[in-house]
C-alpha cells in the first residue's frame, strides 16, 4: 500500500507542489508552492493544523481539503480536485495515507 501511495504521488501530481527529501521527482523545496512532507508522519496536525493528523482526517482532508479549510490552495490548483479524469479513488486516498503516514523520522 505505501508503494501504491508513493506511485500515486507522482502520477497524481502531487509533486509539482511537495517536496519530499529522498525523493528525486519532487518539486525543490524552495520552489514549492505546498509545504515540504519529508516528515509528515510526525506531524501532529494537518491542513495548515486546522486538524489532528491521523489515518481518518488525513483521507478526510485528502477527500475534500475544501470542506476542511475553505479557500486552501490545494483545492484550487491539484489536478484531482479540478480534472474529473484525475480524481481520487478511495483506493487510492487509502494508498496516499499509508505512503504520507510513512513518512517518519
Amino acid at each position: 500500500l505505501v508503494q501504491t501511495g508513493y506511485d500515486l504521488f507522482a502520477t497524481k501530481g502531487c509533486i509539482a507542489c511537495h517536496s519530499i527529501s529522498g525523493r528525486d521527482d519532487t518539486v525543490d523545496r524552495d520552489k514549492a508552492i505546498g509545504p515540504d512532507l519529508s516528515l509528515f508522519g510526525n506531524r501532529l496536525m494537518l491542513a495548515s493544523a486546522t486538524i489532528e493528523n491521523n489515518s481518518e482526517n488525513l483521507a478526510a482532508w485528502l477527500t475534500d481539503p475544501e470542506a476542511i479549510k475553505p479557500g486552501n490552495i490545494m483545492s484550487k490548483t491539484a489536478p484531482v480536485y479540478n480534472i474529473p479524469d484525475m480524481a481520487l479513488s478511495g483506493d487510492e486516498i487509502d494508498a496516499l495515507v499509508a505512503y504520507l503516514q510513512h513518512l517518519k523520522k
